[in-house]
């Protein structure tokens, strides 16, 4: 009788450890989940910067380009009418 016993208590306490260690992946797996989501909002604000940034940088482009062309057409409407003005 006092193995039977013996055995009841071990079983009990095996299963109250058990109980503790699960009530611990629980708690990690709580924890890893809410560190998913706020990693997931911290890279879609990442994505809506850098998107930002790449349509500023496209703007700035397009302005420098246009003010190239701008002045290259300037430079050889003046040097055309130079060379008009100068012919003998």
């Amino acid at each position: 009788m006092d193995d039977i016993n013996a055995i009841a208590k071990t079983l009990n306490q095996n299963t109250k450890e058990q109980g503790t260690k699960l009530v611990q992946v629980v708690a990690n797996v709580e924890e890893t989940n809410a560190n998913a989501v706020g990693a997931h909002k911290e890279i879609e604000k990442a994505s809506d910067h850098q998107k930002t940034g790449n349509k500023w940088l496209c703007s700035v482009v397009t302005v420098v380009i246009v003010c190239a062309v701008a002045i290259i057409i300037f430079l050889i409407i003046y040097f055309v009418n130079k060379a008009k003005k100068n012919k003998p």
